[in-house]
């Protein structure tokens, strides 16, 4: 499930399972996706940037999109999450 929130605090709940959430740049290039991914060892959220030049090779490849090249990197690799299942 994807929870949006706008700035004044109203929550949108998007009811379409989703398996990509993109982060767009003011030119509507991708500056991140992140992703849910089940493993056999738990369900974890991957992170795409533009520095993760296979992942996004690959992601642009499929979507035809391009990722941001406004967007300052390396970017700090974040540990792996654990999504709650409950």
């Amino acid at each position: 499930m994807l929870r949006v929130r706008t700035q004044s605090g109203k929550i949108i709940d998007v009811e379409e399972p989703l398996r990509y959430v993109e982060i767009l740049d003011g030119s509507g290039d991708v500056s991140m996706v992140f992703y849910a991914e089940s493993l056999h060892d738990g369900n974890y959220v991957t992170v795409v940037t533009p520095d993760d030049t296979h992942d996004a090779a690959l992601y642009s490849s499929m979507y035809k999109v391009q990722f941001s090249k406004d967007v300052k990197t390396p970017f700090p690799k974040p540990a792996p999450l654990v999504t709650n299942t409950h």
